[in-house]
């Protein structure tokens, strides 16, 4: 029971993007599949639940808590809104899949949740492509799907656990599974989420150039400069790619243009930062989540949260050992998504379960890691990286 209602809150997490429920307001109650393992576990492993592991988590939200209620008394502001809704459901995944991993993780139960991802991301992919993507015009300004940065990050996560913790050993399922991966990767493109290009970029390129094999850095590096000679020799894919997709039809000569207004945007944000500099100015919006914590929070607001995620930081990067599978799938995942914090206003919290991948191997590492894990002097990269990256080059 215990798996089952993992899986189908991780299932009912990936479904929740599909259009027509996103229109119908489906997805509303598809996200609150989290409270079926959150009920089980209560019972299977209730201890997990009061894990030393997890109460930095714990008082990390209950600061922030507690910091944006008492502002938003003090001064009729309004502190309390979507960033800690999206702190919370954080937590809740993250606490049900340490509560899961702790007692029932296993190399079978990760398979299972790989070809849960792998079976429910097709299908998002498909259904995205065949309802908006097949038709759109990429040359139009707008886009073809709404919804289309959580989608591009859902697709993303998805993906790098299914090639990080479940890579065929059978040439024949790699060459598959990487026809699969280019597939959805293309839609990725076409869907014009430049936040997620960025972080599919960092992952391309940290496995590429950390891995060990000189073999791979090589093909890869050419892969690229013939890729790039490509594009700039030829007009048309000059036009789909750099100036469609990268640019968006935007104006490339005006940088506000080419941003979508960030860069207006983000000059009007730092004008409140003077005044508001210790306590914040209250709930406001702009794509860029490190300055917005401090533009909304203040000082000390956004100090809480960074502190928050350098401790969480630390962990993957320096507690998650070794380096490979699950840990590094986390790795990946979380760095991609403070990539994309860059460019987004919620990651790498939300918006909703955008990042719930990132939370869920998060909470999963978090139950394996040892404290007497001994410090490295260097850091290697293992199996995992070089094993789907030798794949490409077979």
């Amino acid at each position: 029971m215990a798996s089952f209602s993992f899986f189908i809150a991780v299932l009912c997490s990936m479904l929740s993007q599909v259009p027509s429920f996103l229109e119908s307001g489906v997805d509303i109650y598809l996200k609150l599949s989290w409270l079926l393992p959150l009920a089980v576990m209560s019972a299977d492993n209730v201890k997990a639940f009061f894990n030393r592991k997890l109460m930095f988590f714990y008082i990390f939200l209950s600061v922030f808590f507690i910091y944006c209620f008492a502002l938003e008394n003090l001064t009729g502001i309004t502190y309390v809104g979507i960033d800690l809704y999206n702190m919370a459901i954080a937590l809740l995944v993250c606490v049900v899949s340490f509560a899961y991993w702790d007692k029932h993780g296993s190399p079978r139960n990760l398979a299972i949740l790989s070809i849960v991802l792998l079976v429910s991301g097709l299908y998002l992919a498909v259904v995205v492509y065949t309802e908006t993507l097949s038709a759109a015009d990429l040359s139009e300004l707008q886009y073809a799907f709404e919804a289309k940065n959580s989608m591009g990050q859902i697709l993303l996560n998805a993906f790098v656990v299914v090639m990080i913790c479940a890579m065929p050993k059978n040439k024949f399922l790699r060459a598959g599974l990487f026809a699969l991966i280019a597939g959805v990767v293309i839609v990725i493109f076409m869907l014009k989420s430049r936040a997620t290009i960025a972080s599919l970029a960092f992952i391309v390129g940290y496995l590429v150039f950390m891995s060990d094999n000189k073999k791979i850095k090589y093909i890869s590096a050419g892969g690229l400069l013939l890729a790039t000679l490509y594009i700039l020799l030829n007009q048309h894919a000059y036009e789909v790619v750099v100036e469609q997709i990268l640019f968006g039809n935007r104006n490339a000569a005006d940088l506000n243009n080419l941003t979508s207004g960030r860069v207006d945007l983000f000059m009007e944000q730092v004008k409140k930062i003077p005044e508001g500099f210790w306590f914040g100015t209250g709930n406001d919006y702009m794509d860029c989540f490190p300055l917005m914590m401090l533009v909304q929070y203040g000082f000390f607001g956004a100090m809480i949260v960074l502190v928050f995620l350098i401790k969480v930081a630390k962990l993957i990067n320096f507690q998650f050992k070794p380096r490979k599978g699950l840990s590094m799938a986390c790795f990946l995942l979380f760095w991609a998504a403070m990539v994309n914090s860059l460019f987004e206003a919620q990651p790498p919290f939300g918006p909703g379960v955008k990042c719930f991948m990132v939370w869920a191997t998060f909470g999963m590492a978090l139950s394996k890691y040892s404290v007497k894990v001994p410090k490295l002097s260097k850091f290697h990269i293992h199996t995992m990286i070089d094993r789907p990256m030798q794949a490409m080059v077979r």
